[in-house]
């Protein structure tokens, strides 16, 4: 062979790109496209079925728990999926871990979920899910943390605010009954800093004011009239 047309091959075979190959995604695999699709499915939320007597979690990364109306331990754990969209409403399938499936679809009003297979029951959105909680300096939100109302509706309460935005409510003897919650910031821009939060399934929240004593917190629109609660612990775990 002729040394110059043996060196050429050689130069080429070297600088030449190794070769690609396209990689399809394993089965059960998340894409990409997928995961941004959980972000921002508009079933994310919390939903509070009409006859009132439990309500549906479904969170972005595709679990779901069924809670009763209380909000206590969720009963029912599973994952959610779309299964198709249609021209006037999107399907969804809910797998229970004891073996049973929900069939839903969420109509163009994206505040209506119709449960197909619990005889057309209907359940209604009851809060969105909410954006990151924790302010630009990094801190977290003031009302994180344990709060005590000592002459609260139940005797002595304590209510525990945690980052993410979920809230739990202790009373009673050795404060041995509890409910779960959510709370979230309505407005932040003024002082004193204005919440909401939610107790089991309810639509209807009740207002807090952080006092401008960041130890106080004000709770208005309960049963018995207004409380101040006292802050005994900055930790939400």
């Amino acid at each position: 062979m002729n040394f110059r047309l043996f060196f050429c091959l050689a130069f080429l075979t070297a600088v030449a790109p190794a070769p690609t190959f396209s990689q399809e995604p394993q089965p059960g695999a998340k894409t990409a496209a997928t995961e941004t699709q959980a972000q921002t499915d508009p079933v994310v939320g919390r939903w509070r079925f009409k006859d009132g007597t439990k309500f549906w979690e479904l969170y972005p990364n595709g679990d779901a728990k069924l809670f009763e109306s209380n909000g206590e331990a969720p009963r029912r754990v599973g994952k959610w999926n779309r299964v198709s969209v249609l021209d006037a409403s999107v399907k969804y399938e809910i797998k229970w871990s004891i073996g049973t499936t929900d069939r839903a679809h969420l109509l163009k009003s994206p505040e209506k979920l119709v449960i197909d297979s619990i005889n057309g029951m209907s359940a209604e959105r009851v809060d969105r899910p909410q954006a990151s909680l924790t302010p630009p300096s990094g801190d977290p939100d003031p009302i994180v943390g344990k709060w005590q109302f000592p002459d609260g509706p139940n005797g002595r309460e304590i209510w525990t605010m945690s980052q993410d935005g979920s809230a739990k409510h202790n009373w009673g003897k050795a404060l041995g009954a509890w409910q779960r919650g959510v709370w979230k910031l309505e407005q932040g821009a003024l002082n004193p800093r204005r919440y909401e939060i939610k107790w089991g399934g309810e639509t209807r929240g009740v207002g807090v004011n952080l006092t401008t004593n960041p130890d106080k917190l004000f709770i208005h629109g309960t049963k018995a009239g207004t409380m101040i609660g006292k802050k005994i612990s900055g930790d939400g775990n």
